[in-house]
């Protein structure tokens, strides 16, 4: 990918359209649609990106319209709101208009909603949409077209004299499955082992400047491959083949790439052949139909029949990183593609595929036979992880995909044709490049990706595909794991401490990106494995072979309610609240979403809170998170650690949990902190125990006031995480009509399934392979009927 990414302190923030840190500000809102009961918002003006941003963190997008009466409302409601005539962006948009070198249009795409809607509605001015514009906007009541749309250059902010604002519009239905919830697991029961993560050798270009030796595959002098990103493993017939992204030099520069090996011992290196022309140059990877240029790449391949398939992202532009993936096959080992379908415009553009047996996994829409696990993200790092079931042979068909729409009363799957159905399979919307893979020594599902928060590599597991996914953790971290300063390029404006930057880059960061699993090449033994993956430095533009070990953890009781920079609902307008706001009926849907850390001031805020003006500061901000506990009395315990700046008040469902730095009594939205919070106290946390009857079961809110000292504070932080301590497991004994089962809840950590025929101390205990079935949110395991004693118990590991 050519570079786009700037790199600050070791924290770097990617240059799309929807920068995290480039929003619009609200003008007047929550004003309700009794039409439709949605929610709308009217921004300050902005360009139409900044205000799809903004949007966002409402809860929502940029207006979809779907007749003429919503039409109607919206521009009476809004386009001369306070007396001032403005024209309205909405969130309709060209996703695949294609720009050539020449700065000519050389395709124009379809205008699509930016929610995902189907587009059945239109308002068009005359003779529009034009020829070259992206975004759309509805005409001020000052010109001849008042009311018609337009589609028009999506970095303005002012057209003929008037602003240009975004009308937001939230569904309060939809937005509710944006409200953060963490099923409880143990923290987490498969842990990283500390320092495995290690680079073992450079796959591309012809020297490794970190270890000054030349690269095993000699890319740029075998087939004049320079570099390139990603290397996406799959096997097919026997090898293992990668597909590189966005590729440098040869004759088809910022194309896609595609290499083999027979290498069956990775923790030596690799050795590659890449697929060339005639002349021995590499060949790109050529869809028919497609763009194929810079962030239009591939993402993973799949060999069904003797014939590959693979999955690719196209439609780059100004507004969508990458806008639409598509499934093309290969009948030649990867020499020609055709075009077989668009997969997704929305949830599933980058695509992880894991090949597997039904029958393995019951809860599957099909009891038997193989099958494909389709793991998803829709827009590009700001989207959560989905799953679709397709059965393998009918991969060539769009219309037999099934999307995992989450769980039933009794904990099974629920499957949808729609992919507008398809679940979250957790929360967190910041998901980048990813890879998915059932590892066997573990007996635990295995995703990785890429993250800024928490920051490197991330991974998480999950004992079936539809979860329940742990929290994640971090599996490497380019500073703690000695990526930069040696084989990830550090600016020289921050520290010359290494020479492998690319040239004319040397104040360009590094980065770690794109860890793409050897699915089928892990080793270990029962209850340890150890993992190879690719992995991008972006600076120098290279791809690396990784190894890390991943083990069973042994001795945590503990469970992660709510963690620490997670996302919370925030109010930050310095309002009277009052105490409604703490219950766990309260309606926050016209609250903003941010991620913790939130303050101001001290410049480590992963989100920034409104202050208000110097010397008036707002002196409470409000937070509210909710999460779901399946049985409060699996806990003894709960510990919560608070980071506060300057001080607060803790509420769990409704009750006053913990009061720091703040007076006794009655608490208004007046009241100032005790003290003034400075130096280390800053970043420290305030821990208190706490009794589980305060939980609830099902779903359950943790509410927070944050106070400030003084008008005059120049800092305000906020942070918090909720842990809890696990009782001893309890093994049910159930008969039915169905038969005879034991039960036992899933979030025990590191607890097996054991059994002997007979209670004498010289009698072994035998493991019983961990069930698949996760089924009414407890493991379960049948019992034949037999005329022979057999006990059974739970132990752990």
């Amino acid at each position: 990918m050519p570079y786009l990414i700037i790199w600050f302190v070791g924290v770097f923030t990617l240059l799309t359209a929807f920068s995290s840190n480039s929003f619009a500000g609200v003008l007047t809102g929550p004003v309700t649609n009794s039409a439709n009961n949605h929610i709308y918002y009217l921004l300050e003006p902005s360009t139409w990106s900044q205000a799809e941003t903004e949007a966002r963190t409402l809860g929502g997008h940029l207006a979809s319209i779907n007749d003429a009466s919503e039409q109607d409302w919206i521009y009476t409601t809004f386009s001369n709101f306070g007396a001032v005539q403005r024209h309205l962006w909405i969130g309709l948009y060209d996703a695949n208009r294609t720009i050539n070198s020449a700065n000519r249009e050389t395709r124009r795409g379809e205008f699509v909603w930016i929610n995902g809607e189907a587009s059945t509605y239109s308002n068009w001015s005359p003779v529009e949409p034009g020829a070259s514009e992206q975004a759309v906007h509805i005409w001020y009541p000052g010109d001849l077209y008042s009311g018609k749309w337009n589609d028009l250059n999506p970095n303005l902010t002012n057209l003929n004299g008037a602003p240009l604002c975004g009308v937001v519009e939230v569904n309060p239905v939809a937005a509710n499955l944006n409200v953060a919830s963490v099923i409880p697991t143990a923290v987490p029961e498969i842990v990283y082992v500390a320092g495995s993560a290690q680079k073992i050798s450079q796959l591309t270009g012809d020297f490794d400047k970190h270890r000054g030796q030349p690269t095993e595959n000699l890319t740029q002098t075998r087939y004049q491959l320079a570099g390139t990103d990603l290397g996406v493993p799959f096997t097919h017939k026997g090898r293992t083949y990668l597909l590189f992204g966005d590729t440098e030099g040869g004759l088809a520069g910022s194309r896609d790439s595609i290499a083999y090996s027979t290498d069956t011992n990775l923790a030596d290196g690799l050795a590659l052949t890449f697929l060339t022309n005639a002349s021995g140059v590499w060949r790109p990877l050529t869809i028919p139909g497609i763009t194929q240029g810079s962030y239009e790449v591939p993402a993973d391949g799949v060999s069904i029949s003797n014939n590959m398939y693979v999955y690719h992202t196209t439609d780059h532009s100004a507004l969508k990183t990458m806008g639409r993936s598509v499934l093309a096959v290969s009948e030649d080992d990867g020499q020609t593609f055709t075009q077989l379908y668009t997969l997704s415009t929305r949830h599933f553009i980058n695509v992880s595929v894991v090949k597997a047996a039904a029958e393995d996994w019951p809860g599957s829409p099909h009891n038997s036979g193989e099958s494909l696990y389709l793991f998803g993200a829709g827009n590009y790092r700001d989207s959560n992880v989905r799953l679709a079931f397709q059965s393998a042979g009918s991969i060539e068909s769009a219309s037999s995909l099934l999307f995992f729409a989450g769980l039933n009363d009794t904990g099974a799957p629920l499957w949808s044709v729609a992919e507008t159905n398809a679940a979250p399979l957790f929360d967190n919307s910041g998901v980048g490049e990813f890879s998915v893979a059932y590892n066997h020594f573990l007996g635990r599902w295995l995703m990785l990706y890429n993250s800024d928060y928490p920051r490197g590599i991330n991974f998480r597991t999950a004992p079936t595909p539809w979860g329940p996914w742990s929290d994640p953790q971090v599996l490497f971290e380019p500073w703690t794991d000695g990526g930069y300063c040696n084989f990830i390029h550090t600016s020289w404006s921050f520290a010359n401490c290494d020479s492998v930057h690319d040239t004319g880059h040397q104040n360009t960061w590094g980065g770690e990106y794109g860890p793409y699993l050897f699915k089928d090449m892990a080793e270990g033994s029962n209850g340890f494995t150890r993992i190879y993956f690719t992995m991008s430095t972006w600076n120098p533009y290279t791809v690396v072979l990784m190894r890390a070990d991943l083990r069973r953890q042994t001795n945590s009781d503990v469970a992660l309610l709510v963690p620490t920079r997670g996302i919370w609902r925030y109010l930050d307008n310095g309002s009277d609240q009052g105490t409604a706001w703490r219950q766990t009926n309260f309606n926050d849907i016209t609250w903003r979403l941010g991620q913790g850390e939130f303050g101001y001031g001290d410049g480590d805020e992963k989100t920034v809170v409104q202050s208000g003006p110097a010397g008036a500061r707002f002196i409470t901000t409000y937070f509210r998170r909710q999460f779901k506990v399946i049985d409060p009395a699996a806990f003894s315990s709960l510990t919560l650690r608070l980071r506060r700046d300057d001080g607060a008040v803790v509420y769990l469902n409704g009750q006053e949990v913990f009061r720091s730095n703040l007076p006794a009594g009655t608490v208004t939205y007046t009241t100032l902190a005790l003290t003034d919070v400075t130096g280390s106290n800053e970043r420290a946390f305030f821990s208190v125990t706490l009794s589980p009857t305060n939980l609830l079961a099902g779903t359950n809110l943790v509410a927070v006031e944050l106070h400030q000292f003084s008008p005059q504070s120049d800092d305000a932080s906020f942070d918090l995480e909720l842990s809890a301590t696990h009782v001893s497991p309890i093994l049910r004994f159930n008969t039915g009509p169905g038969g005879t089962t034991l039960t036992w809840a899933p979030y025990y950590p590191a607890h097996v399934l054991e059994a002997r025929d007979a209670f004498l101390p010289d009698s072994p205990w035998q493991r019983i392979a961990q069930p698949k079935l996760f089924q009414g949110n407890n493991y379960t395991h049948s019992i034949n009927p037999t005329n022979a004693s057999r006990f059974y118990r739970l132990s752990r590991e």
